[in-house]
């Protein structure tokens, strides 16, 4: 028999082959003392499963070949002994998620390759937690793009021999919550006023008002947080006495909130003017 077996084999994905063996007549294979080892018909040698250093450490096993034409002769190698070489983790991250919706916490998880780790967060943005033992990495309070629109983090792991890999992983969050808007404009306005109130927004937002009974209220923008509500030619009881619109703001990514109706009424201040029309003398009879 003549062997090319490896001297040792590497911990990891797809780490299972460990050579061949031939004979100079036709022979059939069995591997003796180690069922982790298989051989073909071939004579080519592997592992039923990656190898894993802290599952495994050392394969030690023999070859048997057993002449086809005398099944009563057979010879046996002495033991062979492959030792796993052990490995820095390699850091999966296929189930980490990249982004995710405002008001989340769960983020995902890390694991590795093959073998366990510890984990560790060692720098990064404060609201991120990692399990150290199952690699869950969540947030310590919901996610908010307000807040803070992405996350980013550097995780350590450390297998059982002490080998460490570290990367760096960034979770941006999708903002589908709608902007806050409050408005401070009173019920009831007196006349000859040109500004109801104020609307303002807990972030940027582009401005529009429908004037539901189009009696001439716009909105002014300040900034991309704040409008003022005018009623540019004055407010007047006898022209327009109650005036119904509402306010949308719109985010940059496009939630909309919009305001209940809003209700201004007129106070009608000013005293009716009279026209008198009466003669100035009347005749007798």
């Amino acid at each position: 028999k003549r062997q090319n077996i490896v001297s040792s084999i590497d911990e990891g994905t797809n780490q299972s082959n460990l050579g061949n063996v031939t004979a100079d007549i036709p022979v059939t294979w069995n591997i003796l003392n180690n069922a982790n080892v298989v051989i073909d018909n071939d004579g080519n040698l592997s592992l039923t499963n990656d190898a894993d250093y802290d599952a495994i450490q050392n394969y030690t096993f023999q070859i048997q070949a057993t002449d086809i034409s005398d099944i009563n002769s057979a010879a046996t190698t002495g033991d062979i002994n492959v030792p796993v070489n052990n490995v820095a983790p390699v850091i999966n991250s296929s189930n980490l998620a990249s982004i995710v919706d405002d008001g989340t916490n769960d983020l995902g998880s890390l694991s590795v390759e093959f073998g366990t780790a510890v984990w560790t967060k060692i720098n990064g943005d404060a609201e991120i937690q990692i399990n150290s033992e199952t690699g869950d990495v969540t947030l310590s309070s919901p996610a908010n793009y307000q807040d803070d629109p992405s996350y980013t983090f550097i995780v350590r792991a450390t297998d059982s021999a002490g080998l460490t890999s570290e990367e760096t992983f960034t979770v941006n969050v999708n903002d589908i919550t709608p902007p806050i808007l409050t408005t401070n404009i009173p019920n009831n306005i007196s006349e000859s006023v040109t500004t109801f109130g104020t609307v303002n927004s807990n972030e940027p937002v582009t401005w529009t008002l429908n004037d539901i009974d189009n009696t001439g209220v716009v909105i002014e923008t300040v900034d991309s947080n704040n409008a003022n509500i005018n009623f540019p030619s004055g407010t007047n009881y006898q022209t327009a006495p109650t005036h119904r619109f509402s306010i949308t703001g719109t985010d940059i990514n496009n939630n909309i909130s919009v305001t209940q109706e809003i209700n201004v009424n007129v106070i009608d201040e000013t005293s009716p003017i009279l026209t008198s029309s009466f003669v100035t003398s009347i005749d007798d009879g």
